[in-house]
């Protein structure tokens, strides 16, 4: 745990270079996740010894940090305007609300004798959130080159 909290808090400091770096932030987010759900995988599937699992959980760590930036400018970039305060108040609470669930129901499965199911679960939110986040890119990014299109067509 210590490695993957010290290894993102390092991750969130590249992240902010990377997230100023390009103006692509739903696939970093995607990418970041989608990797990082690969990297939860071999840690709940393989038996690591102590240095392999030390250095996976800081890979995991350090990309969920990296994530963290773009994924701060995916909201900004999708508040209405005049509203960015309240909306980053809704997802902050969001993950709030994740931050009491994500316990009691890591918890539960704890007591259910399936400690492999806390990745299995993970990265099954990670691989969702990688393809919510490139699907969503994908449409925003339809929806802007189409209205291009139409006006170079009417010329």
């Amino acid at each position: 745990l210590t490695a993957y909290l010290t290894a993102q808090a390092f991750g969130v400091l590249a992240g902010g270079f990377v997230a100023d770096m390009t103006r692509r932030h739903a696939e970093v987010a995607a990418l970041g996740y989608g990797v990082n759900a690969l990297v939860v995988l071999a840690i709940g599937t393989i038996g690591f010894d102590a240095a392999a699992l030390l250095a996976a959980m800081a890979c995991a760590g350090f990309l969920g940090g990296l994530i963290m930036p773009s994924r701060d400018m995916l909201v900004r970039a999708a508040a209405p305007p005049g509203m960015i305060g309240r909306t980053f108040g809704i997802v902050t609470a969001g993950f709030s609300i994740s931050g009491i669930i994500g316990p009691l129901m890591f918890g539960w499965i704890l007591d259910h004798g399936a400690p492999q199911w806390v990745f299995g679960a993970s990265v099954i939110v990670m691989a969702v959130t990688a393809i919510v986040a490139w699907i969503a890119d994908r449409r925003a990014t339809a929806r802007r080159i189409m209205p291009v299109r139409a006006a170079a067509s009417a010329d």
